[in-house]
């Protein structure tokens, strides 16, 4: 009786969330990684759409859509891809609460040396995935959640 209570608690402890989410989604780094490009490529650059799913506004001044036309880019949505730079910005981790934290950093300079905090200018939530790319990562983490928990129960 005394193993089988060892076993328990053993797989009780390992059984948290806490636990998944820093042993397996935050150690995931294709993951990570999946998650930056869906917020930057999908909802930024391919949509121009906030993680609510609105739309990033407000439109681009006159010069800026020739400045982005000239480098091929889209012109029909706010993608706040300029140079790149605040898109290389993006990070994905699992925070200490063990919440997955999407950051960046959203000071752009201009060629006058001025400061735009871009997620001031364009709302916090540019940062953050939709419902729809959120399902996509849920069920990206199922498989290794399961493998986990698997492990933790017949190894423990």
């Amino acid at each position: 009786m005394d193993k089988l209570l060892t076993y328990l608690k053993k797989i009780k402890q390992e059984l948290t969330i806490e636990n998944i989410m820093v042993k397996v989604v935050g150690k995931d780094r294709r993951l990570m990684t999946l998650i930056v490009s869906l917020n930057t490529q999908d909802q930024l650059f391919n949509k121009g759409i906030r993680s609510d799913g609105t739309d990033i506004t407000p439109p681009y001044s006159a010069y800026t859509i020739s400045l982005k036309q000239a480098k091929g880019q889209p012109t029909d949505r706010v993608t706040l891809k300029d140079t790149g730079e605040f898109y290389d910005s993006f990070v994905a981790f699992v925070d200490g609460s063990k919440d997955i934290i999407i950051d960046s950093n959203p000071i752009k300079v201009d060629e006058q040396g001025i400061e735009t905090n871009l997620l001031e200018k364009y709302g916090e939530r540019v940062e953050g995935l939709t419902l729809e790319n959120q399902a996509i990562i849920n069920e990206k983490i199922l498989l290794p959640v399961q493998k986990y928990v698997e492990n933790v129960i017949f190894k423990a």
